[in-house]
């Protein structure tokens, strides 16, 4: 049961930092001389969705199913938690 807290601990973590360091929410495609700066955040970005989803695909390939759900359903809940908390308000 310990290895699922941290599984999620992981994916959280990871959906959390995507968050933060969101262009859209920050503003950084604004000119061009930030391009690849631009790159070096679209892979971070790309190695922390894999990073996310590897505790899920760990699970499913443990034919642990149940234990897969429960995964599955609190890292959604958390997702949606994230955005609503770092959403910035129009106007």
């Amino acid at each position: 049961m310990t290895t699922i807290v941290i599984y999620i601990a992981i994916s959280v973590t990871c959906l959390t930092i995507l968050g933060v360091i969101d262009p859209k929410r920050s503003g950084q495609q604004k000119a061009r001389h930030q391009q690849k700066a631009v790159g070096m955040k679209s892979l971070l970005r790309k190695s922390l969705v894999l990073i996310s989803l590897l505790p899920g695909i760990w699970l499913l390939m443990g034919l642990e199913g149940a234990y897969f759900l429960i995964w599955f359903g609190i890292v959604t809940i958390a997702g949606w938690l994230v955005a609503l908390l770092l959403q910035t308000r129009a106007g």
